[in-house]
């Protein structure tokens, strides 16, 4: 990938589409961002790479006058290009007379639809037209679509949940303030954060057992294509970072040391990039990283991660 620091924006509906050179740079900027008006608070959360790697889609949150409404929208673009790809099945949602909160996007494994919280809502929508169909009627966010399409796990109403993906009654998995659920490839594990720690359990239940431990707070895991490690989002030495752990003895290594704050990181799915979300530039935008060989890691460079996925 080069790097190049691509950055799309919308402005009164107008595309705006920026290639800055960025040499030497062990990151590069991608990203969709609607501009707010003066004195709107706006961000960018809950970054999700499609199957084949090609698009990402995250969703957009701001807040501002006359009113304060928060209003939040999911949006997609192609990492190569920095192009916005439309998914059309977002239309197909109903919206409150304020706007909406569409919100933490997730793909199908077959690349074909999108998972969202419309509303506190569970959804799915088509990429190709304009469809959606409402999976679950209880709160829910942060939906996670299982490898094999066929349920998701999500945070709702005093814990993590599981819906069959085509509707139907859900059933709890955990009881207590969990959040950020991810599955492994494979299936077989869900990661989640509770209280300031990242946990592991399997895919049906049972006895979660802590991977992070500590008064820093960690959140927001994504696996690696091959399950032996998670990224996450930590507050560990005071700054937001992005942290790499190993799940089979929770060895840890620190993949970003920036005093901006970096956080909702996501594995591609070939395992050689880490998108996540950063203001190092003065704005808040989605980031990929390439390669951070320059940043001090122990015990494993970023070079060595990835060179586990080529």
């Amino acid at each position: 990938m080069a790097n190049q620091l691509v950055v799309v924006g919308v402005l009164r509906g107008a595309l705006i589409l920026t290639l800055l050179a960025a040499a030497s740079a062990p990151l590069h900027a991608v990203t969709f961002r609607p501009l707010g008006p003066r004195g709107t608070s706006e961000g960018t959360e809950a970054i999700a790479w499609s199957p084949d790697g090609t698009t990402i889609a995250a969703h957009h949150w701001s807040v501002g006058p006359p009113d304060f409404f928060i209003t939040s929208f999911v949006f997609a673009y192609d990492v190569q290009s920095g192009a916005p790809v439309v998914i059309r099945g977002l239309s197909a949602l109903p919206h409150s007379p304020d706007g909406g909160l569409v919100m933490h996007p997730t793909w199908s494994p077959d690349g074909t639809r999108l998972g969202v919280a419309s509303d506190f809502h569970l959804w799915t929508v088509s990429v190709a037209d304009s469809s959606a169909a409402q999976v679950s009627f209880d709160e829910a966010r942060s939906p996670a679509w299982s490898p094999d399409g066929s349920r998701f796990v999500y945070a709702g109403v005093g814990g993590l949940w599981m819906v069959p993906a085509n509707g139907g009654a859900s059933s709890r998995l955990t009881t207590g303030f969990d959040a950020s659920p991810a599955w492994s490839r494979d299936g077989t594990r869900i990661a989640f954060a509770r209280a300031s720690d990242i946990w592991v359990m399997g895919a049906n239940g049972g006895m979660p057992v802590p991977l992070t431990s500590g008064p820093d707070e960690d959140t927001q895991p994504s696996w690696s294509p091959d399950g032996a490690l998670l990224a996450f989002a930590s507050l560990r030495g005071g700054q937001n970072d992005i942290w790499v752990v190993r799940a089979a003895t929770g060895q840890l290594s620190q993949l970003t040391n920036d005093a901006a704050v970096d956080f909702s990181p996501a594995w591609s799915p070939d395992g050689t990039a880490i998108a996540f979300i950063s203001d190092r530039d003065g704005t808040q935008r989605i980031w990929i990283a390439t390669d951070l060989s320059t940043v001090p890691v122990t015990p494993m460079t970023w070079s060595g991660v990835k060179a586990r996925y080529r």
